[in-house]
């Protein structure tokens, strides 16, 4: 589950139990927790946090005995609510599968950590690297998928992808 960016409280006991939630997201600007908000989801692997730490209520995580919480930006301490922390490394890569010429685009699919924005940049020397950008993309529910209709216009074009 991803909770947004315009989202800055979640209230006590919101998602008190929800058995089917196995990773939730948090948005930067969430600030506060009431008690048992996610308590008691035992499913649940990981809380990611975009934002930085805050004060909340110590039985926030009650119950979620498997959970780490990670985080992106700030000081964080090794745990956080009683879960432990560690340091959330988003990654993006290109599903090996899918890249290749389809419907006279070029093209490739795009996996990575939901909601991850990126930008795809290409190149048309690498001897002399010039990078422009090609497109921004959000990662919706973990994949995207580039192409490049004016790839016939520069064949030696080679592309990198960047987290924003």
């Amino acid at each position: 589950m991803v909770i947004g960016n315009g989202v800055t409280s979640i209230g006590g006991s919101a998602f008190q139990q929800c058995s089917n939630l196995t990773s939730v997201t948090l948005g930067a600007k969430v600030n506060s927790m009431g008690a048992y908000a996610f308590g008691y989801c035992s499913r649940v692997t990981g809380f990611y946090f975009r934002g930085n730490p805050f004060s909340i209520f110590p039985v926030v995580f009650f119950g979620d005995d498997i959970a780490t919480v990670y985080y992106i930006v700030g000081s964080w301490e090794p745990t956080f609510g009683g879960l432990p922390t560690a340091l959330w490394i988003e990654q993006v890569q290109v599903s090996m599968g899918n890249v290749g010429v389809r419907m006279d685009e070029f093209g490739f699919t795009i996996v990575g950590t939901s909601n991850l924005v990126f930008v795809v940049e290409t190149c048309m020397d690498l001897a002399n690297p010039v990078w422009s950008p090609a497109s921004t993309n959000t990662l919706t529910s973990g994949s995207s998928y580039f192409s490049d209709p004016q790839w016939t216009n520069h064949p030696t074009s080679v592309y990198r992808i960047r987290s924003l």
